[in-house]
């Protein structure tokens, strides 16, 4: 059970949210004097919430990339409905920004529910022709977040471009100098264009930019001044997959934002995770 203590100041009307729909909650309200600390509790009451309405089911064609988009207004959900035509089915999510969460069913069953962040792909196996209903609503609240979506039952078919296990950017610091560090990332076995990027932060910039990244931008939503370079790579054998570049011309005792984007043949993108990494002060 839930227990929220929220103390509002002097006001005499607030609105509790983040509630669960058609559920039963008790309130108690006090009131506190500051110079005494003493307080009084007026009679609490019991309130119950409405039953939201469910979202109707959007068919969900094999392959087809669907975009959904959430700015604070209607429709909170979105529910797509797809029929397996293999016994696998692919599902692949990429969000822009903020959360989503996710909750994927299979005749009626609840396999699938948690909150992704980024790029998330879900195999599921199952038999031909079942039923899945994805539903998907934002887990936070960022305005004009979005997301793409595509199920598939044929691997081949998904437009996304194949991506490692894991998309983050490592930094040496034993490699770090004062105008030059050394990241390295993770490929795959396909043959694909990485593009590094760079962006010079001021300190009272990190968090800012590391909570305003868009995840389904891409390198063209960037200056050219920030581009350090583009390359093919790919490696058969997945364990050695791993690429390295030295990024020299830095400034020294300064951040830096860093950028990986993995191009497919098919034009869409996948962003690795920012990385900040600071140059040395003194060398």
């Amino acid at each position: 059970m839930e227990v929220r203590q929220i103390c509002i100041g002097n006001k005499n009307v607030y609105t509790v949210s983040n509630l669960s729909s058609n559920t039963q909650y008790y309130f108690d309200v006090f009131v506190v004097n500051l110079l005494t600390n003493a307080s009084a509790a007026y009679t609490g009451t019991f309130t119950k919430t409405w039953l939201e309405p469910k979202p109707k089911d959007i068919p969900l064609k094999d392959g087809k990339i669907v975009q959904i988009k959430f700015d604070g207004k209607k429709p909170k959900a979105y529910s797509f409905q797809y029929q397996a035509l293999h016994k696998k089915v692919h599902f692949t999510l990429q969000v822009c920004r903020g959360q989503l969460r996710a909750l994927i069913s299979k005749n009626g069953k609840l396999l699938i529910s948690e909150n992704v962040q980024g790029l998330r792909h879900i195999t599921l196996k199952g038999k031909f022709m079942d039923k899945y209903v994805a539903v998907f609503r934002s887990a936070e609240s960022v305005a004009n977040t979005s997301a793409m979506i595509q199920a598939s039952s044929h691997m081949h078919k998904s437009v996304f471009p194949f991506f490692p296990n894991s998309l983050k950017i490592k930094s040496f610091n034993k490699l770090r100098t004062c105008n030059s560090i050394t990241i390295a990332w993770l490929g795959t076995q396909e043959r694909n264009m990485y593009c590094v990027y760079k962006k010079k932060l001021k300190e009272d910039q990190v968090w800012r930019e590391m909570s305003s990244v868009d995840n389904c931008s891409g390198p063209e939503s960037r200056p050219k001044s920030e581009k350090v370079l583009c390359k093919y790579f790919h490696e058969i054998n997945v364990q050695r997959a791993v690429t390295t570049e030295i990024i020299g011309g830095l400034e020294r005792g300064t951040s830096y934002r860093f950028d990986v984007y993995l191009i497919g043949s098919s034009g869409l993108l996948v962003r690795y995770q920012s990385k900040i990494v600071k140059t040395r002060k003194t060398c």
